[in-house]
């Protein structure tokens, strides 16, 4: 398999398991940006696909939510 295919597959899977952390969390976009401190159209923009991120920020997401970068991984491929 093509591994640009695969590499935005496991993107995409990181974006639904940090959305769905922060609905299980019942966060808003801002309330989940100023607990991780970032701008709210990072974490807005990469959780809809609309932009990538740092992966410090992505970090910073990850730690707001309670997971580990990980358990995020880990999430994601199963």
């Amino acid at each position: 398999m093509n591994h640009e295919i695969e590499d935005i597959r496991l993107l995409n899977a990181i974006r639904e398991a940090l959305l769905h952390r922060k609905e299980q969390r019942k966060l808003s976009y801002r309330k989940l940006a100023a607990a991780a401190d970032v701008e709210v159209g990072t974490a807005y923009n990469f959780i809809k696909k609309r932009s990538d991120i740092t992966m410090l920020n992505l970090m910073k997401l990850v730690r707001a939510l309670d997971f580990t970068l990980i358990e995020l991984l880990q999430t994601s491929k199963s």
